[in-house]
């Protein structure tokens, strides 16, 4: 398995798609969720870690040849979340042939919320995922990104998305994004 960050949508997208057998050689990233610690939590309580996740995905490991489309798979994460909160899942999927797609959702991602948790709120609360959902913009944004992507050829993803089989899979507040924008 394959992982990349592509800007997608005018966003940071993690995409997760199968690579070549000698891929499975090489050893997965570790997955650190410290990057999400914004810098006003981080100045309140110091030198803090949220940790690792081990991965079985190979930071920009080329994609599988095929000759085939792949179908696509958009995850989205749930209050709190980040895009690569589910990266044992995305991974797995994309090990069975999908190319997994997600995004951070604004006002309700895990940068979003963490500084929201003292009072006062420090820098960077945004609480806006609780008016709205805000996936119900980004997933159709992020549909449009890919079909630009797919007739691109400077884009890793040229030609190699099949745009009439697309999923939608979320957590928590994802699945309500889910729900909403199938």
């Amino acid at each position: 398995v394959g992982v990349q960050t592509l800007s997608l949508a005018g966003k940071s997208a993690e995409v997760w798609y199968p690579a070549p057998e000698a891929t499975a050689e090489e050893p997965g990233e570790e997955v650190s969720f410290d990057a999400y610690i914004p810098g006003s939590v981080q100045a309140l309580l110091g030198d803090v870690s949220l940790g690792s996740v081990p991965s079985i995905a190979v930071r920009d490991a080329p994609l599988r040849e095929t000759g085939l489309a792949l179908p696509v798979l958009v995850f989205s994460h749930g209050f709190g979340g980040t895009r690569t909160q589910s990266v044992s899942l995305t991974s797995h999927l994309a090990s069975r042939g999908y190319i997994v797609v997600a995004v951070e959702h604004d006002g309700r991602s895990l940068p979003d919320i963490l500084p929201c948790l003292f009072l006062p709120p420090a820098e960077g609360c945004d609480l806006g995922g609780f008016l709205g959902d805000p996936g119900e913009a980004d997933v159709p944004a992020l549909l449009d990104a890919l079909a630009a992507a797919y007739d691109d050829e400077e884009s890793p993803l040229f030609a190699r998305l099949d745009l009439q089989r697309v999923g939608l899979f979320g957590h928590s507040a994802g699945g309500n994004t889910t729900t909403s924008v199938a």
